[in-house]
């Protein structure tokens, strides 16, 4: 099945930027089938950046991930590590 690079994804009920997006988000499902996960969450929280007054001014990670233990950890799917990527993982 083909899918397009940005879209809704019948499969896991989320419209993704990317196609690597997409796959991440069906490798979560598989982790939370598994009960490696106990939840994950698609772009659900900007962070501002309020000292910067030019450039980029906000990061919006891809995916906030929890763990059994209630910890969670941000996951962000890169395609190219350009100069704005890397300010926003900074």
């Amino acid at each position: 099945m083909s899918y397009p690079r940005q879209g809704f994804r019948d499969d896991i009920g989320i419209s993704a930027r990317s196609s690597w997006e997409a796959n991440v988000c069906r490798y979560l499902v598989w982790l939370l089938g598994r009960g490696e996960i106990t939840r994950w969450e698609y772009e659900p929280l900007r962070f501002w950046f309020t000292a910067i007054t030019y450039g980029t001014t906000s990061y919006l990670p891809d995916f906030r991930v929890t763990r059994p233990d209630g910890t969670h950890e941000w996951w962000e799917v890169k395609g190219w590590w350009d100069a704005k990527s890397k300010t926003k993982v900074k």
